[in-house]
């Protein structure tokens, strides 16, 4: 298994048997037409891909032929693979070595080579099939990597991730008639990182189906991840959208317009009734903003220091504070004036002052906003609510029970979620977020969170209520 230095720098993330199986099937790698087509993994690993597919290529050949006689030079012509790590690329040599052994084949030379895959082009153009898990690693970790992977198309955007540009790889990869089947993150659903692999699809119409994994986490790592299926020799208008189920089953939900699959160049992955509310609620423009503002509640950078159940001194400092994730109640140090500017380090009561010093290196060591002393909140956001009337909201849910709003009156702090200003009456509000509609338009969004849940952002909530309030 990766180690987890390797999942980090490499992006080495396995994949089970059953997915390689149903992504060979969605590229249509099955049957005597496999026969004499090129196929690559370009981040192979140990092999689990080229495993399966030498075997359904075995399959084919024998039926086709009546036995394996000859069949070495099949498996070195047309079976390709790229693995950078030596450890991992010996295992994957060994794999299949083994694997035609217990078939009763010959020695076979393949073509897969030891090599970092942003470094090889023999296999552009030549491909019939692309099918990979190619690596996650966020662009930060690429050390050496960092500007040769900025040089691509698909990754001038955001902080853009190693599986992206794969993407690009891959296409290159492919013959003018050839497919390409990735399973990998589905960040690039919404991203600032994923803007540019999005104009390409809307563009280049090859996307022939989608199957979001969802909740269905098939890797040991928490990544959310999608399966795309493109194929270069077709204009799609329509692609297929499939579900992972919760037992490993691919359901088909709706054949969507890709381009009713995008909104303002995001992607929306929901059958076309539910694109089409939540086009409307993301698109509504309110006539007046000011009458629902939703806002990110405090960021102390260091809640285990400024936030107790209690405090084991008095002070002037020391304000209530409630936990919006979970509703409850408790004690903060909040050292600023009655005009929401920070304190004099010198004017915070002497307890509070001995308080912040046991831990001055902690509070300092943290990223703190540029001119701010180092014992105030890591970020200025929500301070100068905190004399106003608010409306508390968790971001994390999975059903409408796990859906807490609370009010909160002047004086008092939020932390851990969002929190509403308006002069809507809270009962309103309530009614508004607290509802099946809300919790179908979270699922539509299609953050998914561990456990079943979902998340949603502030503008995510402030959209809503806009559309719902008419504002």
């Amino acid at each position: 298994m990766a180690t987890l230095n390797k999942v980090k720098n490499l992006g080495q993330i396995y994949t089970p048997v059953h997915i390689v199986n149903d992504m060979l099937d969605l590229a249509g790698y099955q049957g005597k037409d496999i026969l004499q087509k090129h196929i690559i993994d370009n981040s192979c690993g140990n092999g689990a891909f080229l495993v399966r597919v030498i075997e359904r290529y075995i399959e084919a050949y024998e039926q086709q032929n009546g036995s394996l006689i000859d069949i070495e030079k099949d498996l070195k012509k047309y079976i390709h693979g790229i693995e950078i790590d030596k450890n991992e690329w010996l295992s994957c040599i060994n794999n299949l070595d083994n694997l035609i052994f217990w078939k009763g084949i010959g020695k076979v030379d393949w073509d897969i080579i030891n090599a970092d895959t942003l470094e090889v082009n023999k296999f552009d153009g030549q491909m019939d099939y692309v099918v990979a898990n190619p690596p996650y690693v966020r662009v930060h970790n690429l050390k050496e990597n960092f500007e040769k992977v900025r040089e691509y198309n698909f990754a001038q955007s955001g902080m853009t991730d190693l599986f992206i540009v794969f993407y690009e790889i891959g296409f290159r990869m492919l013959n003018r008639t050839g497919k390409l089947v990735y399973i990998t993150p589905n960040s690039f659903y919404m991203s600032a990182a994923g803007q540019d692999f999005r104009n390409f699809i809307i563009e280049g119409k090859n996307l022939y189906a989608l199957v979001d994994l969802g909740h269905y986490q098939p890797f040991k790592a928490t990544t959310y991840t999608t399966i795309c299926a493109f194929d270069v020799s077709k204009q799609c208008d329509n692609f297929s959208y499939s579900l992972y189920a919760p037992t490993g089953n691919i359901e088909y939900q709706d054949n969507l317009i890709l381009k009713d699959a995008f909104n303002n160049g995001k992607m929306i992955l929901a059958k076309k009734r539910e694109q089409g509310i939540l086009k409307d609620i993301q698109n509504y423009t309110p006539k007046n903003k000011n009458k629902v503002q939703v806002k990110n509640a405090f960021a102390t950078l260091a809640d285990d220091i400024y936030i107790k159940e209690k405090f084991s001194f008095e002070s002037s400092e020391i304000i209530d504070i409630l936990k919006a994730s979970t509703g409850e109640w408790k004690k903060c140090i909040f050292p600023y004036d009655n005009k929401y500017k920070p304190l004099d380090f010198d004017q915070l009561s002497d307890s509070v002052k001995n308080y912040f010093n046991e831990f001055q290196t902690q509070l300092k060591n943290r990223s703190l906003e540029k001119n701010s002393p180092w014992y105030v909140f890591g970020r200025s956001q929500a301070i100068s609510d905190v004399g106003k009337t608010k409306i508390a909201v968790n971001t994390t849910v999975k059903d409408i029970n796990s859906i807490k709003i609370n009010q909160v009156g002047k004086g008092i702090g939020v932390y851990s979620g969002l929190y509403i200003v308006t002069d809507e009456p809270y009962d309103k509000i309530t009614k508004h977020i607290k509802s099946q509609e809300f919790l179908d338009y979270i699922k539509t969004i299609g953050k998914c969170k561990s456990g079943g849940y979902y998340t949603f952002s502030s503008y995510d909530l402030k959209q809503y209520l806009y559309y719902k309030i008419g504002a």
